[in-house]
């Protein structure tokens, strides 16, 4: 093995802010998509996009790898829908 550094960041899984008037959540990366969904959709909301594999894939992830990529491209975030 390669001399490397590796950082793991599961056990970040706090959703620290939910902002509906804005439309903002501020998480850790190890929050799920699923648990974003589940905390705005008490006020009809979702977190965008919607993935098959939400409940296991991680905000952490989706920053990543830009599954939004054609909306965080122009705004630098995913949306609140």
């Amino acid at each position: 093995m390669a001399d490397g550094v590796l950082i793991v960041l599961t056990r970040m899984r706090r959703i620290l802010e939910i902002d509906i008037p804005n439309r903002r959540a501020v998480v850790e990366p190890g929050v799920t998509h699923l648990a974003v969904t589940a905390e705005v959709l008490p006020h009809r909301h979702q977190y965008a996009p919607d993935p098959s594999s939400q409940m296991v894939c991680s905000i952490g992830g989706n920053v990543a790898e830009t599954p939004a990529a054609r909306t965080a491209s122009s705004t630098g975030s995913r949306p609140i829908t």
